[in-house]
């Protein structure tokens, strides 16, 4: 379930270099980013995250200052608790009195609040005093709406109100706000496009995985009015059950690579067809297509363009949540051109923005939250906002992702 540190991928010769080294159990202990530096992980005796320590390379900028260092703490049932509530604990003081975890839930994590209804499920979260959010359930224990509220109590308040539809299996569908709807196609338990106004992103996955391989963009006034539709078979990917451990990405072959081709292959051809041409000569106008560059559990890190330059690139926390994102084009002269400038993307390019996260979620940019099929992932704590659908047959802890995001995934929770 591991890959030596020697295993490398490198893109161009702008020079993207990825390594990582595992420790007899099958822990990650160090990693190396050409972009980004060196990371390394400590663990307690069952497998739980306790540290991350992130350190840039020679000449390399940090692009993470604000996230060097992570430490965690957990109580008895696994919650994890910020450094405040672990120190007081410590001390024996009056603090870790205070409910930060009561009936199982977080109540209190760094500057953010949690309320929750008599179902467990999240109702309130307040950041700090620059964000107030309250979440709505339907009958089905589906999360319907978000009303979000930024700077509350001032004269530049704004609320932003997003709603969600689900079809007969539970499957998200749509997502409303008042700029528009975005739509979302599926094949079985794997969201395969979305579609919001004029654009359509694709996407394309490594064979029985959640791993993204590549996403085609294309215009949607040319491309099948039908979509690709939703696939009947419901099964998820047979190889990645959820919250299981990583397999290797060791196991890729020659075989994958050629199913990966072939896949994409057909999928390009798929719009081309549909907008009435034949082939590769007007493929630029109607499907532009970006690799996926990912981490070792499947997060996106990198996309880069036909030629193979780096157009979009982000940094994460280690419970997933985001610290940095741009999108800019990363020449093999090694400067750096915003890919907007390049007309590599459309100028509605905040409508193309790249929301996969782990493996199944899909970050929501309106809520902050990543929809994981069943259920919602608030990566500021690292678990659920409502209890496991399939109840203790997930766990002990009905809200955990896992224990830790660095080996395990939960692709369809």
């Amino acid at each position: 379930m591991s890959e030596p540190l020697t295993s490398t991928r490198s893109i161009s010769s702008a020079g993207l270099l990825k390594a990582w080294r595992y420790d007899k159990v099958g822990e990650l202990r160090a990693s190396r980013h050409s972009l980004r530096g060196d990371t390394g992980h400590q663990y307690d005796a069952t497998g739980r995250i306790l540290q991350t320590a992130r350190g840039a390379l020679p000449g390399i900028r940090n692009p993470l200052p604000q996230a060097a260092n992570e430490s965690f703490g957990y109580d008895p049932a696994g919650n994890i608790q910020d450094s405040a509530t672990q120190q007081a604990v410590q001390r024996g003081t009056a603090l870790s009195q205070r409910g930060y975890v009561r009936d199982n839930l977080v109540r209190v994590f760094e500057d953010k609040r949690y309320f929750y209804d008599g179902h467990a499920r999240l109702i309130r979260k307040l950041s700090g005093r620059h964000t107030d959010q309250s979440f709505v359930w339907d009958d089905d224990n589906h999360l319907a709406e978000v009303r979000t509220t930024r700077r509350p109590g001032t004269e530049h308040e704004t609320t932003q109100v997003t709603r969600f539809d689900y079809d007969a299996l539970g499957r998200r569908v749509a997502k409303h706000d008042r700029f528009g709807t975005t739509t979302f196609i599926w094949e079985g338990m794997r969201l395969i496009e979305e579609r919001r106004g004029s654009a359509v992103i694709s996407y394309v996955y490594e064979p029985d995985s959640y791993v993204p391989l590549a996403r085609l963009d294309a215009d949607g006034e040319h491309a099948d009015a039908g979509g690709m539709g939703t696939r009947d078979d419901a099964q998820p990917p047979a190889t990645n059950p959820a919250h299981d451990r990583v397999p290797s990405k060791a196991a890729a072959n020659d075989s994958l690579e050629a199913q990966y081709w072939e896949a994409l292959s057909a999928q390009a051809h798929q719009h081309w067809s549909a907008a009435g041409t034949d082939g590769q000569s007007t493929s630029a106008k109607l499907c532009n297509v970006y690799y996926f560059h990912t981490d070792q559990v499947g997060m996106p890190q990198e996309l880069s363009n036909a030629q193979g330059q780096l157009v979009w690139q982000a940094s994460y926390k280690t419970w997933g949540a985001t610290v940095s994102e741009e999108w800019e084009i990363k020449a093999l002269e090694g400067q750096r051109v915003h890919a907007l400038d390049q007309g590599d993307f459309p100028e509605d390019e905040a409508e193309r923005q790249q929301n996969l996260r782990f493996q199944g979620q899909y970050l929501d940019r309106e809520t902050g939250l990543h929809y994981n099929t069943f259920r919602y992932y608030d990566a500021d704590i690292g678990r659920f906002v409502c209890p496991d659908p399939i109840g203790l047959l997930g766990g002990i802890n009905l809200g955990s992702y896992s224990p830790n995001p660095i080996s395990w995934i939960d692709p369809w929770d």
